[in-house]
């Protein structure tokens, strides 16, 4: 998901995957469905198969979404979160 964002794509992904929740945004960087829904999931394709400017809008929108990821600023908030609970990050991450 992250890679096809930074390509510029909107993302479809189902409530399996993890990034979902962070990522997907309904209607603006992509769609989320429900894991097995195959009518939701065609339903969803074939809504967006007619509009790519649609398309175009929502893959806009998903690269400036991922634009504030990295390596680096997740680990940035992996030692905030660990200080927060009073613990030193480990030098080996």
């Amino acid at each position: 998901a992250n890679e096809a964002m930074a390509c510029g794509l909107p993302i479809l992904v189902s409530d399996q995957v993890g990034c979902g929740p962070d990522l997907a945004v309904s209607g603006q960087t992509g769609e989320i469905y429900s894991c097995g829904d195959v009518e939701k999931l065609a339903k969803i394709l074939q809504e967006l198969s007619g509009r790519p400017d649609r398309l175009q809008e929502m893959g806009e929108a998903a690269r400036r979404r991922i634009e504030g990821y990295s390596i680096e600023r997740a680990a940035q908030r992996m030692a905030a979160a660990l200080a927060r609970f009073g613990r030193e990050p480990s030098q080996s991450l």
